[in-house]
């Protein structure tokens, strides 16, 4: 298994030529036969499907047969390349060889060669020309290759071989690429024809390594090769006879020009005529001797090509029948098998009505279920929102003017289960407050405990305050409902979906804000603290507006808590709280802690939807102007966020719909 995994992987890219994927195999297992490797062999699968008939005529539209025949056409060409890939496998013996497909679409084979390169980390790369020529001309091909040559990254080594020689891409100082061979002799170059350049020295490679293949094996048949030897010799036979005939007479020339220069104009042109004539003949005869060689190398070719096919057509009739005999008998194993899977699925059926049945009427008590749950939670919020407004409507009385109950301790106790700290609700910052959870007569209240503040010490101070909280009433501001004198404290009414921080700030969220609702929280606010600062005979600064003071009912109205208790210095005026309601604006765009940067579309808190941007450059513009502008007041802030709320309705009623 060591020596397994110490074997270096060769990665050699083959076309769909047999000879050239032989010769280059050759090569590479010539070239590290003193190394242990492993050899992938890089083929690829093209995805197009076949729309021609390939006959010994040429390609013909595939209408010209049936769909019958052109698949068996499509499965000849599958099978002769897996045949292909198995003779590669054959041929390299002991050395571990396997095949990697290419799937091929529209992407060029060379970026499809250079991302493999990347992605399988490939050191070693052995490419055969045909390997760039199978999908493309062969000018293309020789770019592609040129193309993989420059893009592949250091690690790579990249040998070309074309017919069993490796060649080299060099540029010359023109800016010209040449192919060239081991020996230095060019093979192509980028501006001359390509085609006839390579299958010139394809031919040469090809009658050179046959002659050598005689030459060491006299009982060889000439008849294996595809290009015989024979063609060669006439061709060199032609051309030493034109040759010859043509030297001799430029030498009848001279010695008529040396000796006879006094011969008569008319004679010397008629001497000129009958050598233009000549050399018009050799150059007849040279393009004669050429086409007769290249025809006869097409017959050899299709004579071969023929014999091949021939042979291929008779293994495959032999494995038809072969295959045939397995069909009837797979058949008949199938048709049993059918008949026993078709006394199943009868079975099946029976119990999948029965299931069915029992889904479907599962179904129906689901729903019943569902149905008498969703109104009994609408008869509890009913009832919920029932007595707090019983609640509320006890603290006024007959004319309208707002009385309260002094609770006894005993009571607070009881409320609060000896102030348990499970009731105990936490704060802003994470830690806890000093409001508990309670129920009073079988309504939920907050209960805020005073004690602990020291203004509060005082008797008459605290029952002034709670004079002056008793007597405010506004839909956005937390109604107190009532108050005990020891312990110190105050009952207010109880919201069911706790503070905005807790929405805005914490990791996870029970409600998600849509960007119009925290519009409407803000012109809410807005309008509580409207309220506060119109009192008489002197306004009411809150001086904490932020989102733990606003606390949200259970449809996120929002009302302001917090107010009235603390006392407020010098610096505590309608204008801090303008200012705090700026950066509530903030917070609310944004979801963040005091944040007071520029707004970017990243930095939008896009929890409850996506904000439109000029929205969200609109509430920017105020809450800036709010916490710089001395002469901003609330009425102003409420009466600019109403009309950005009515300029986008429709986008926020096309967003509900």
């Amino acid at each position: 298994m060591n020596g397994r995994a110490e074997r270096e992987k060769i990665y050699v890219a083959l076309g769909n030529n047999v000879l050239e994927g032989i010769h280059t195999l050759a090569w590479t297992l010539s070239k590290w036969h003193s190394h242990p490797i492993s050899i992938i062999i890089l083929h690829v699968k093209y995805n197009n499907t076949c729309n021609h008939l390939s006959t010994l005529l040429g390609n013909f539209p595939e209408g010209i047969a049936c769909d019958v025949k052109m698949e068996r056409i499509r499965k000849g060409e599958e099978d002769k390349i897996d045949k292909m890939l198995s003779k590669y496998i054959s041929f390299c013996d002991n050395v571990p060889a396997e095949i990697l497909d290419i799937e091929q679409f529209d992407e060029p084979v060379q970026k499809r060669t250079i991302d493999l390169i990347y992605g399988l980390g490939i050191t070693k790369l052995v490419m055969a020309f045909s390997f760039m020529k199978a999908s493309l001309k062969q000018k293309d091909a020789m770019n592609a290759m040129l193309y993989v040559h420059k893009q592949k990254p250091g690690f790579c080594e990249l040998f070309f071989v074309c017919e069993g020689i490796q060649v080299f891409l060099r540029e010359k100082d023109n800016d010209e690429t040449v192919m060239e061979d081991d020996n230095g002799v060019t093979v192509a170059r980028m501006k001359d024809n390509n085609n006839k350049s390579i299958a010139k020295w394809c031919l040469e490679r090809l009658i050179f390594s046959n002659s050598r293949s005689i030459d060491s094996d006299p009982t060889s048949s000439s008849s294996s090769s595809v290009f015989p030897l024979i063609n060669q010799n006439l061709w060199e036979f032609y051309l030493r006879e034109i040759e010859n005939y043509y030297q001799e007479l430029l030498s009848l020339n001279l010695e008529e020009e040396n000796h006879n220069s006094d011969f008569p104009p008319s004679q010397y042109e008629s001497l000129r005529e009958e050598l233009n004539e000549a050399y018009n003949r050799i150059q007849t005869k040279r393009k004669e001797a050429k086409q007769n060689i290249e025809r006869h190398e097409k017959a050899e070719w299709a004579i071969w090509f023929c014999n091949r096919r021939e042979e291929e057509l008779e293994n495959r009739i032999k494995e038809e029948v072969a295959a045939r005999e397995e069909l009837k008998k797979e058949l008949e194993r199938k048709k049993e098998e059918v008949d026993e899977i078709s006394v199943e699925v009868e079975e099946t059926k029976k119990m999948v009505i029965q299931v069915s049945e029992t889904e479907r009427q599962q179904r129906k008590v689901i729903e019943v279920k569902t149905q008498i749950l969703g109104e009994i939670e609408e008869l509890r919020k009913q009832r919920i929102m029932g007595r707090s407004r019983r609640v509320v409507a006890e603290a006024v009385n007959n004319n309208g003017c707002c009385v309260f109950r002094e609770y006894r301790e005993e009571e607070i106790v009881v409320a609060t289960h000896s102030f348990w700290d499970e009731l105990r609700m936490k704060g802003s910052v994470g830690g806890w407050s000093n409001v508990y959870k309670g129920r009073i007569n079988g309504y939920t209240v907050a209960i805020k405990m005073l004690n602990s503040l020291p203004a509060f010490s005082q008797l008459h101070y605290f029952l002034a305050k709670v004079k002056i909280l008793g007597s405010i009433r506004h839909p956005h501001l937390v109604d107190m409902l009532g108050f005990c004198s020891e312990p110190k404290c105050i009952i207010l009414e109880y919201m069911d979906s706790g503070s905005l921080g807790d929405i805005l700030h914490c990791r996870v969220r029970k409600w998600s804000l849509w960007w119009h609702d925290r519009i409407r929280i803000a012109i809410e606010v807005c309008s509580g603290l409207g309220f506060l600062h119109e009192s008489q005979p002197r306004p009411i600064i809150h001086c904490r507006i932020d989102p733990s003071n606003i606390l949200l009912d259970h449809n996120l109205v929002a009302k302001i808590t917090g107010f009235g208790l603390h006392g407020c210095g010098e610096e505590c005026n309608v204008g801090s709280d303008v200012k705090a309601v700026g950066v509530l604006l903030m917070q609310l765009l944004t979801g963040k802690r005091n944040f007071l940067g520029m707004v970017r579309e990243d930095i939008l808190d896009g929890s409850g939807g996506k904000w439109p941007l000029d929205v969200a450059k609109e509430v920017e513009d105020l809450a800036k102007r709010s916490m710089s502008n001395e002469d901003m007041s609330i009425a102003r802030v409420m009466e600019e966020l109403n009309e950005i709320r009515r300029k986008h309705d429709s986008i926020a009623w096309t967003r509900i719909d």
